[in-house]
């Protein structure tokens, strides 16, 4: 028998993306500044700074700000959908009858968007950024989980 997982991620293609330009960036810097240190012998400190800020801080800070896209845990059961970070932050819960509006859009990939305000004529970025909006990238399983447990079904 086919067991449906009631939990996933928001993105690992978002979260595996980011962890891979921080990886990439890091081992740029150890490269070049470590291993070929002859190029900033005669640099001065300025150069030497934006370097290493560019190359190990930048890609670390983005990371860590924007690690919450992609490894988001939801979980979708009879009371409603819960996010929490790294099954140890919790963030969000909304019961099923505080959800107002749910939309599906397509930037790249397909997302879905559940919400506790109107989601009408809201632009992409207001949609990812809102608080009071959870997104999950779409696909067959996560369409099956909500259609399960929710009141507003989606075909």
């Amino acid at each position: 028998m086919n067991k449906q997982k009631d939990k996933f991620y928001a993105s690992l293609f978002l979260g595996y993306g980011y962890t891979l330009i921080v990886l990439f960036g890091l081992s740029f810097l150890a490269i070049i500044y470590f291993v070929i240190p002859t190029p900033f012998e005669d640099e001065d400190l300025v150069t030497q700074f934006i370097f290493l800020f560019m190359s190990g801080f930048l890609p670390i800070v983005l990371w860590i700000c924007l690690i919450h896209r992609g490894f988001t845990l939801i979980e979708m059961n009879e009371q409603g959908v819960k996010t929490s970070l790294f099954c140890f932050f919790k963030r969000r819960f909304m019961t099923w009858d505080e959800i107002q509006d749910v939309k599906v859009s397509y930037h790249y990939v397909a997302w879905l968007f559940i919400s506790t305000i109107d989601l009408k004529g809201l632009p992409f970025r207001k949609l990812v950024s809102s608080k009071n909006i959870i997104v999950i990238q779409f696909d067959e399983n996560v369409l099956s989980i909500y259609n399960k447990y929710a009141k507003h079904k989606i075909e």
